[in-house]
């Protein structure tokens, strides 16, 4: 093939790029073909026009014969890809029987042969078939990149709404699990000239000794047992390990701790579908806060 003609084949629809397959058009007439090479299924007629012969200097059974070569009847869709012909030389020897062929050298003519206006008309149309093809390959295919990046985009969109409102929501279930509706007890207790004040309500117990007020969230009370002559109550080790002890007069400390535990226990049926994540953030108790 001439210089340029295996691009061209490509931008005329004819066959594909790199391991080249042949569109139904070209594979009909053509058998072989790669980068530089196209060999047709039916062998192209060969004419050879002899334009000199010569002896060989110095030799009396050799001569020197030069001719033009050109292919004849080629298919119009060949044609735009081959060179049509050259020139060549041959040497031949005689011998007892006649001559032969001693030596053969051809040349071709690697530029682009003319095309008819009929030939030149059919390879722009092939070429604008495939340039309108691709055209519209390209757009299906941006269409389609585009459909895939919306659909993702609203999939994004709603997965972040759920998101949201599940936040949301989720913040408000722990609003109202924090949230105060009643206190179930109070009590007071003497710590020398102190008076320390406990209040249980059904989210909390807040301990306020004059100058600042703890909490504790009922979430976060793990078991509550004995410390000396106090309650011990073992919080979420989750959030950070440790207990909280608990003062009251000797005769009242059995039933706080009885009304601590119903506390508790009535805010887990109340509050146990929240996630341990929850529970795990919430803030560390009895630090105290000023008044």
């Amino acid at each position: 093939m001439i210089p340029g003609a295996f691009a061209r084949g490509v931008a005329q629809g004819l066959w594909t790029d790199g391991s080249p397959v042949l569109a139904p058009k070209a594979n009909l007439l053509i058998g072989e073909l790669n980068y530089d090479r196209l060999v047709p299924h039916k062998p192209l007629n060969i004419l050879i026009i002899s334009t000199g012969l010569a002896d060989v200097p110095g030799t009396t059974n050799l001569k020197e014969a030069q001719f033009d070569w050109s292919y004849q009847n080629v298919p119009s869709v060949i044609k735009r890809f081959i060179a049509l012909g050259g020139s060549g030389r041959a040497i031949f020897r005689l011998y007892d029987d006649g001559w032969r062929i001693e030596q053969l050298n051809v040349n071709v003519a690697n530029q682009r042969p003319e095309l008819t206006s009929d030939e030149l008309r059919d390879e722009k149309s092939d070429t604008n078939a495939y340039t309108e093809l691709q055209a519209k390959i390209s757009e299906e295919k941006r269409r389609t990149e585009q459909k895939i990046s919306e659909e993702r985009r609203r999939a994004e969109q709603k997965i972040a709404e759920e998101k949201r409102i599940a936040a949301e929501k989720l913040a408000e279930q722990v609003r109202i699990a924090r949230t105060e509706t009643k206190v179930l007890r109070t009590w007071q207790y003497r710590n020398y000239s102190q008076i320390i004040k406990y209040t249980l309500t059904d989210v909390d117990l807040k301990k306020d000794d004059g100058h600042y007020i703890s909490t504790i969230w009922l979430g976060r009370i793990q078991n509550i047992g004995w410390g000396p002559s106090r309650l011990s109550i073992s919080l979420d080790f989750r959030v950070e390990p440790g207990s909280v002890l608990i003062d009251g007069s000797e005769p009242e400390l059995e039933s706080i701790r009885k009304d601590i535990t119903s506390a508790t226990m009535n805010w887990w049926k109340r509050f146990n579908h929240l996630p341990a994540a929850v529970l795990v953030a919430a803030p560390a108790d009895f630090r105290p806060t000023a008044r």
